[in-house]
Parts: C-alpha cells; sequence; structure tokens
C-alpha cells in the first residue's frame, strides 16, 4: 500500500482501457455524471494482467481536491467467471449435437428453467405457461391426466418418491 501512495494510476492501467479512464476522471473533476466504481484490467507491476473492482471519489486533502483510489483484485473471480462461460458454452453445444436439454425444478419456490435446446426440442417457449411447473402442467398435460401430474409434484415437494405415473402431453 505504501508503495502506491501518491504514485500514478495510469502507468497500471492497460493501454485499453487508458481511454475510458481519462474519460472518468475528466468528467469527475468537472462535476459531470462519471461511475464511481467499474471492473478494469490493469497490469500488475510484474507486467502480469489483472482486474480490479475500482471505487473511485473526490475527495479534499492538503487544501485541495485529490481523487481517492480504493482496489479491490478480481483477477480469480474474472478467472472463474470465464470457466463458467466456457463450460456453460459447452454444455450448450454438446446438448444441441446430440439433441438433449435440460430443465431444473426448484421445489421451493415451484419455478422451472428450461436450457435451449429443451426448448427446440419440443418446439415451444415455456415462456408462454409462466415459470411454475403446475402452470406448465395444466398447460400441457392432458385434462384427465392433470390430477396425476399434479399429485406427483406434490409428493416430491414434500420428500417422498413420487413413483411411477404415466400421463398424456398436449406437446406436439
Amino acid at each position: 500500500v505504501e508503495e502506491l501512495l501518491g504514485t500514478e494510476f495510469m502507468p497500471y492501467c492497460t493501454p485499453e482501457e487508458r481511454d475510458r479512464i481519462v474519460s472518468y476522471y475528466t468528467r469527475r473533476t468537472r462535476g459531470e455524471p462519471a461511475p464511481t466504481r467499474y471492473e478494469t484490467a490493469m497490469l500488475h507491476k510484474d507486467g502480469t494482467h489483472v482486474y480490479a473492482d475500482v471505487s473511485v471519489g473526490l475527495i479534499p486533502y492538503e487544501g485541495r481536491q485529490a481523487t481517492f483510489v480504493f482496489l479491490r483484485d478480481i483477477t480469480e473471480q474474472k478467472r472463474v467467471e470465464n470457466a463458467l462461460r466456457q463450460s456453460e458454452l459447452a454444455l450448450r453445444l454438446a446438448q444441441a449435437i446430440a439433441h438433449v436439454g435440460h430443465w431444473r425444478w426448484d421445489t421451493r419456490t415451484g419455478t422451472i428453467s428450461w436450457s435451449g435446446e429443451m426448448k427446440r426440442i419440443f418446439g415451444i417457449d415455456p415462456g408462454r405457461f409462466g415459470d411454475k411447473l403446475d402452470e406448465l402442467i395444466r398447460a400441457t398435460v392432458h385434462p384427465e391426466d392433470q390430477k396425476i401430474a399434479l399429485s406427483l409434484t406434490g409428493n416430491m415437494r414434500a420428500g417422498r418418491s413420487p413413483g411411477p405415473a404415466e400421463f398424456l402431453s398436449l406437446i406436439h
């Protein structure tokens, strides 16, 4: 910390980020709206790229206006986010190639979410049913079988085995 006090900020900014950061600084010192918090790529003193969450503001210092900058290293967070994006892309590609999909059901809230491939497989837009499993059942299960399907979901919510069941779907 001591080695950074009183130093210029720009040498630590990557060339790609400098114009944006200068713009924020200029607007801030003119009293114009400018972000007080943002993420940016920076240069570590050893030359490697790191990522920082930047909080910045103007403060009085020794009788004049000064810029206060607080940095939080988010390099590992960015690495994990990128790995997650890559994994999600690989999953979407694998599902499209294999023509399989997935869906999730939050038994606490009753909400469901569908993968893109699941939507394509059934040729429907689950959004038209809302995001509740009970709504989906009422919209897609034959009226005579809805009671069975809703009973299954009730058993699962209660932590009981749903047991075997068959019902007709209206999805074609």
